[in-house]
């Protein structure tokens, strides 16, 4: 992502690849600008999911199968005030020819839950482990999901854990800020907080991948976000306390106190000028002096 927030790489001078999680070529490659959106999403494989033609037999296809498209999502809750970006970030895991290698990212924002306060929950994709594009062995992706901001995971879906354990290799989550796992091969359902959907059209997949996730049931379909139902992951993201207000909210807050203390330190900090010039002035020594005085008193105009 003490816990990484997933903050807006600056445009210039140079981005940042660590704080985006891709490596630089890729950025120079697309031209890479981080921008505060409701979602993005980008192939290393470039893809138009309304145009099938667009479609390119590599390795690295987040689609791998033309005739048939294979949504996976995980459903993670969040705790706080506000929504917050989820990233998945996701990577070759098993496969020769794509171990550790970027097959994409997916940013989504977090919907709130009108039920329940302080709670959203979002949808994320991510790529579903499977076949590549030469049907010849399987890959089980690799995927690291970030909650941007100051955010702890607090729960992990207990059966997903288990079948996660029975399944390795396993992926190590040392860090609470974050989650990463070996993706699922098998399409695990709602009890799993994973959403599993195939069709011959990417973008039919995902709506109904989407749906139910939302729903929080694997056959259902919902628009609301139903935070409490179908979870996969859990954390908890508290807004930061901001302890100490800054010059223009103490303007406001007390305008008279602040002026007046204001010119109080304007004063001391006069004082301590003055004071470090004093101190930095050397008495003249006694012995030099002597002679100064006595080259003045020699001298004598012609």
């Amino acid at each position: 992502m003490g816990g990484e927030e997933l903050e807006a790489a600056p445009s210039s001078p140079k981005m940042n690849p660590n704080i985006i999680g891709v490596s630089q070529p890729y950025l120079d490659k697309i031209d890479y600008q981080r921008v505060e959106k409701d979602k993005y999403e980008y192939n290393v494989v470039p893809f138009e999911e309304n145009d099938l033609t667009t479609w390119t037999g590599d390795y690295l296809s987040w689609w791998p199968n033309p005739q048939e498209f294979r949504a996976c999502f995980i459903k993670v809750k969040i705790h706080g005030q506000k929504e917050v970006m989820v990233r998945s970030k996701n990577s070759g895991g098993t496969h020769r020819e794509t171990k550790g290698k970027l097959y994409g990212i997916r940013d989504i924002r977090s919907t709130r839950d009108m039920r329940e306060a302080n709670t959203s929950a979002a949808c994320v994709e991510f790529k579903c482990s499977g076949m590549l594009f030469d049907q010849d062995d399987v890959d089980r992706s690799i995927i690291t999901l970030l909650p941007q901001g100051n955010c702890r995971r607090t729960g992990t879906n207990g059966l997903l854990q288990e079948y996660l354990m029975k399944h390795p290799p396993v992926a190590h989550n040392n860090e609470s800020h974050g989650f990463t796992m070996l993706a699922p091969f098998d399409p695990l359902g709602h009890n799993y907080g994973i959403y599993t959907v195939t069709d011959q059209n990417p973008r039919v997949a995902k709506e109904i991948a989407i749906g139910r996730c939302f729903d929080g049931t694997s056959d259902g379909f919902s628009r609301e976000m139903k935070s409490d139902s179908g979870v996969a992951l859990t954390f908890s993201c508290p807004e930061r306390k901001i302890n100490r207000e800054s010059l223009f909210q103490r303007l406001q807050t007390n305008p008279g106190q602040t002026l007046s203390q204001m010119a109080r330190d304007m004063r001391e900090s006069a004082g301590l000028q003055v004071q470090g010039l004093s101190s930095q002035m050397v008495a003249y020594p006694s012995e030099q002096r002597g002679r100064a005085q006595s080259r003045r008193l020699e001298f004598k105009p012609n």
